[in-house]
């Protein structure tokens, strides 16, 4: 799955809702990403993606109240739940970040990988989640969890570029959407400044030029 018909703006009361279908099931490996900037971290959780009701069969990504992301995964008789030790998302009000997660289970053992800003941050082995990731009739909730006792824990803010794979990206794969995004949105990012110093011009399009030579 990707959209791309524009960003969804949203007060922390309102939420995409994309209807089930046979494209958002993952079962052994999965790839999430998307383009999110918060304009307020206004409940412990922060919902990004989610395809399941609370603990229930099917996968989210959320921010947690100390600023880390978490993804969540879970059939008929399993459960796992991994977030990252460092703090992804803190203190990024007002700017544009890439995060990725990525879930394989087809490797030995299952890892859970990090992303941000297309480099890899931390990677997780857990061990609860036995078999394929199940799959349910449930729309794919972007935004907020999913209705009824489960509405709460909405974003802030804009997402954009929601993408679901049914695979396990690779490193250059992740790196190139990040390059793209970057170009498209017109931004550069803290390392891209370092470039500069040596040379290159503080302009944000020679910057982004820079960063995306860089990074080939």
């Amino acid at each position: 799955l990707r959209l791309r018909e524009g960003a969804f703006n949203l007060d922390g009361t309102g939420y995409a809702e994309v209807a089930d279908s046979d494209s958002l099931d993952v079962t052994s490996a999965t790839t999430m990403e998307l383009w999110v900037k918060f304009i307020d971290f206004n409940s412990s959780y922060n919902l990004l993606l989610k395809k399941t009701s609370w603990n229930g069969v099917g996968y989210g990504i959320y921010r947690h109240t100390n600023g880390t992301l978490y993804f969540e995964a879970a059939n008929t008789t399993d459960y796992t739940q991994a977030g990252s030790t460092q703090t992804l998302l803190d203190s990024d009000l007002g700017d544009w970040v890439q995060i990725t997660v990525v879930c394989d289970q087809s490797t030995s053992p299952t890892y859970i990988k990090f992303y941000r800003n297309g480099l890899l941050v931390e990677t997780k082995s857990p061990s609860s989640l036995v078999g394929d990731i199940g799959t349910n009739s449930l729309p794919l909730y972007i935004g907020r969890f999913s209705g009824g006792v489960d509405g709460g824990d909405s974003f802030t803010g804009t997402l954009d570029e929601p993408r679901i794979y049914n695979r396990a990206l690779t490193q250059e794969e992740i790196t190139n959407n990040y390059k793209i995004g970057l170009e498209a949105r017109n931004l550069y990012d803290p390392y891209v400044l370092r470039m500069a110093e040596e040379g290159f011009t503080l302009d944000t399009n020679s910057c982004v030029k820079a960063a995306i030579n860089a990074l080939k």
